[in-house]
């Protein structure tokens, strides 16, 4: 299939892709629609008939402090170095389904460059190139460095390379996940193309009202757009100042250029249209940060949020408490690469990323290093928080203040967290309910009912325990192939 595509691309369609990922290799960012233009002459007809050829699955423009053009992994295939890539990644693949098969979880993996660099036979510039192919797909985890040494872990969603024989398979059916040959190269023409598939299923006036209709018209270049958007729950308030406080710090960005609702000094302002203003907003923000943790996945609005950030198809960075919550990371944004706060380097890694994004030069670490270990100190409190069955009566106020229904949706976020796709997993009540600071005999009370609603089979149940399974193994990434018809 990708040799089909290659065959279809014109001479203008390759020279735009060549020209935005040389850019991005000689400047470690991406090309803004100026330099592109001028890069390519002042005839217009090549940049013009060359994305004609193309589509929102292999380029796309963005929108941040100006606008720049972003390749995907299938538009880096496309470039003229396209295959040497795919050759590095078949060995960079075999290499982690040899330490998966030796038993490790992905999260035990460490990839250091300089393995690579060796096993791949890579030069000095070659090693950063890869670096960067690496970075486009999404095939690392965290990690720190720079473009010469750099280490990171391997994705939880690559512990499927176990079931692979063919590689280059796997890398063609990875490139072409979700692909839409009808998606726009533009980002209005995209966002107005996702808002008509999906405007009903993340309307904002009412979250369970589907039959709402009333559509965003997302204007990120208006003066007023946040540059930082913040979902939470507002019972994981304190860890989101933390962040704000990091970022604030690190970025230099001003309090009203952020959001976060739960937060003084950075909510809604009194007597708006709070329904309105988020939808906005959400859609709006130059940068979008999900913090997942059990509580964050059970509420609706941050349901929302995250569904309607991903239609948008712009910068969403979710952010995990604990890398015990990855398998939180359900549906479309299981795809993304989650980054956790309790991590020291991750947290470094997420300021450089975000100054990337919003084109602000990051200040010298000594001035924001303290903001760091504020928010992994404050992570390490919360899971405490929620793992100690003992807690004033103060704190139990708080945060146990649950319906049958809120029990319900917590639970299923658990088990979620604790599934394994292919075998049986027992969990223990006392365990869930300090985990979720639920009151003694609630988990025991409603897990049957949480279990079934998330189609989990009941094996055994005792006094003390359950014994789940999921009756369906998860999928290989991106399924089969998608038939194409050209561009």
């Amino acid at each position: 299939m990708l040799e089909e595509m290659r065959a279809q691309l014109t001479e203008a369609a390759q020279a735009v892709l060549n020209t935005i990922w040389n850019y991005r290799i000689e400047k470690d960012k991406w090309i803004s629609s100026a330099w592109l233009q001028y890069q390519l002459g002042k005839n217009r007809n090549t940049l013009h008939s060359g994305l004609r050829n193309l589509n929102g699955c292999i380029v796309r423009e963005n929108k941040g402090d100006y606008n720049y053009w972003q390749m995907t992994l299938l538009g880096v295939l496309f470039t003229h170095q396209g295959r040497e890539y795919e050759k590095m990644l078949e060995g960079y693949l075999r290499y982690i389904k040899g330490k998966l098969e030796s038993g490790l979880e992905p999260k035990e993996i460490k990839i250091r460059s300089q393995e690579i660099k060796t096993l791949l036979n890579l030069s000095d510039e070659q090693l950063q190139i890869f670096n960067a192919v690496l970075q486009t797909a999404q095939l690392t985890s965290g990690g720190g460095g720079n473009k010469n040494e750099w280490e990171t872990y391997v994705p939880y969603y690559l512990n499927d390379l176990l079931l692979e024989d063919d590689l280059s398979a796997y890398i063609e059916r990875y490139a072409f996940k979700d692909y839409d040959q009808n998606l726009p190269v533009s980002y209005d023409e995209r966002t107005r193309h996702h808002s008509n598939e999906r405007n009903q299923l993340y309307s904002f006036a009412n979250p369970f009202d589907l039959t709402h209709k009333e559509d965003v018209t997302p204007n990120p270049e208006t003066k007023d757009s946040l540059d930082i958007f913040i979902s939470h729950s507002s019972q994981d308030r304190n860890i989101a100042a933390r962040l704000i406080e990091l970022l604030r710090n690190a970025l230099n960005i001003p309090a009203d250029r952020i959001r976060c609702t739960s937060v003084d000094g950075y909510r809604l302002k009194v007597g708006i249209d709070t329904n309105k203003q988020l939808r906005q907003e959400v859609h709006d923000a130059h940068v979008f940060i999900g913090l997942i943790t059990p509580t964050s996945i059970a509420s609706a609005y941050v349901m929302f949020e995250l569904g309607a950030r991903w239609g948008a198809t712009r910068f969403l960075a979710p952010l995990l408490v604990s890398e015990q919550y990855i398998k939180l990371l359900q549906g479309p944004i299981s795809g993304l690469n989650a980054l956790r706060c309790d991590s020291r380097e991750q947290m470094l890694q997420l300021v450089e990323d975000i100054g990337e994004e919003l084109n602000i030069n990051v200040k010298n670490l000594a001035s924001y290093s303290q903001y760091i270990d504020a928010l992994v100190r404050e992570c390490e409190v919360w899971q405490q928080t929620i793992a100690n069955p003992i807690q004033s009566q103060t704190e139990q106020s708080n945060i146990v203040d649950y319906d049958d229904n809120d029990i319900i949706a917590l639970l299923g976020t658990y088990i979620r967290a604790k599934q394994n796709s292919y075998e049986r997993f027992v969990i223990r009540f006392s365990d869930a309910e300090n985990e979720l600071s639920l009151m003694a005999g609630a988990a025991e009370k409603h897990i049957e009912t949480s279990a079934r609603h998330n189609g989990f089979t009941i094996l055994r149940k005792g006094k003390n325990t359950i014994e789940l399974q999921y009756p369906y193994p998860t999928p290989a990434v991106g399924g089969s192939i998608p038939r194409l018809s050209g561009f």
